[in-house]
């Protein structure tokens, strides 16, 4: 096969001799993954054979930026958006060229007997204070609080103290404030009244 380069006039300007390589087919699959344990684990692990280059992670229909692979392992950080154990999740396994080789659900873990409580809160000082602080035992990973009626926003905790910011919305000793436990699927673990002072 050869390619002709022709001037408007039709003269011929040169002729190059094309070169014809064969399509190098890619294939690749991931072999395992290693269940998920929310709370615990930072990465999902697992292994993967043939010309994998890249992974995504795709949770609940949203993927993740891709990453490279280090034979034979896959390794993929996901602390911090496989939130709940009902989550939909997938790693997809990519060859150089960006074309998907496979796709395997990633199984998340449950926890057996999860349970956790709100161990101590200090008097909170109107006028004073800023936060609600406290203690916390066991599987929470969440708290909200509660003033007359209308719920906050659920936030974090850093083991073992909880830290909720109330200096704008208790600002009366007859406010009723009720501090809130979640764990990582959003069920209550434990509720407590907050005393309020002065």
């Amino acid at each position: 096969m050869t390619l002709t380069a022709f001037d408007k006039n039709g003269k011929i300007l040169g002729t190059k001799a094309v070169t014809v390589e064969k399509q190098q087919v890619t294939t690749g699959a991931i072999t395992s993954i290693n269940p998920f344990k929310i709370g615990t684990d930072n990465y999902i692990t697992g292994k993967y054979s043939g010309d994998v280059a890249k992974i995504s992670l795709t949770v609940n229909g949203v993927e993740g930026v891709k990453v490279g692979v280090t034979p034979p392992d896959l390794k993929y950080y996901a602390k911090n958006v496989i939130l709940k154990d009902t989550d939909n999740v997938k790693l997809t396994a990519y060859d150089a060229t960006g074309k998907v080789l496979d796709t395997e659900t990633v199984t998340i873990a449950k926890k057996a007997g999860v349970s956790g409580a709100i161990t101590s809160i200090a008097p909170f000082k109107i006028g004073t204070d800023h936060y609600i602080t406290g203690k916390y035992s066991g599987d929470v990973a969440k708290i909200s609080l509660t003033v007359n009626g209308v719920e906050g926003v659920k936030v974090g905790v850093t083991p073992p103290d909880l830290k909720y910011y109330a200096k704008t919305v208790i600002l009366h000793t007859t406010d009723t404030a009720v501090l809130t436990a979640y764990d990582i699927n959003g069920r209550i673990l434990d509720t407590k009244n907050i005393s309020a002072t002065k």
